[in-house]
């Protein structure tokens, strides 16, 4: 079975992806932990190294890449360009810059009243297999972003992208592998919500969700049952609060960008 990826502006037919076998799970799993158990062994600062080649990678074939968001997911190019391209650059100099603070060992004070003179020596392992399920609405941005955190610590990763947008999620995945990532540290896998639900209730370390409250609802059920650490970005209903002393123009401008921008498809659009 294929997924029929379609340009949402021209109904055009712009690419097909094969899907992954929903029996093919236990080999997957077994093939991330094995990666995993190599990965999490390579020192922060050769990570650093692969990240720093995605980072040149992304801005080489910046202008393919958000046409390609264009063209499969139907936003502008300008906000390819201003909500996908270059916050996804910011996001890889974040970590670039500070995952080596951030996974340092060290001690810290200990806050407790009775134990105020011990400190405790924290150190950071990765979870092992991280699963990530991203959206159609921010098909760079989204999944990037747990992505590049998940990989830089040590995990290795299981990433679905929507099945609307599964030609951005082909070119994740050879960003990465482009960049020199070894062999099955990031697995990326096709389909509709049964590739979804199989990824959830396989053998993974943790796993991060973006999408509806609804499906977030049936997400939490399950990992509870299996005690799966989860993270969910779901849908919100935000509102534009302007003050007494703000500029009315400007403000009027700022509300209607934050409503319509991205077609409204945004969990932080304003609504109300």
């Amino acid at each position: 079975m294929n997924l029929v990826s379609t340009n949402p502006n021209t109904m055009e037919v712009i690419g097909e992806i094969t899907c992954t076998d929903i029996n093919s799970f236990n080999t997957l799993i077994e093939k991330s932990k094995a990666a995993q158990s190599y990965w999490k062994e390579i020192t922060i600062d050769n990570r650093i190294k692969i990240f720093k080649r995605v980072k040149e990678i992304l801005y080489n074939e910046r202008e393919e890449i958000a046409r390609l968001i264009t063209k499969e997911n139907g936003k502008p190019l300008f906000e390819s360009y201003s909500t996908e391209i270059i916050p996804t650059l910011s996001i890889l100099n974040y970590y670039i810059k500070k995952a080596r603070k951030f996974l340092k060992p060290h001690f810290e004070r200990i806050k407790i009243p009775v134990m105020i003179h011990k400190k405790s020596w924290i150190e950071y392992e990765p979870y092992g297999v991280v699963g990530i399920i991203s959206p159609w609405n921010y098909p760079l941005l989204l999944p990037m972003g747990r992505i590049i955190p998940a990989l830089i610590s040590g995990n290795a990763v299981i990433f679905k992208p929507s099945e609307w947008t599964p030609l951005v999620g082909e070119k994740i995945d050879s960003l990465f592998k482009s960049a020199g990532l070894p062999e099955n540290v990031l697995q990326t896998i096709y389909g509709g919500a049964e590739i979804g639900e199989a990824l959830v209730k396989s053998n993974i370390d943790k796993l991060f969700f973006t999408g509806s409250t609804r499906v977030g609802r049936i997400i939490s059920k399950t990992a509870a049952e299996k005690l799966l650490p989860v993270s969910l970005e779901l849908g919100g209903k935000d509102p534009a609060i302007v003050l007494p002393d703000a500029d009315l123009d400007r403000a009027a401008m700022g509300i209607v960008w934050g409503s319509v921008m991205n077609a409204g498809q945004t969990c932080v659009s304003v609504e109300r």
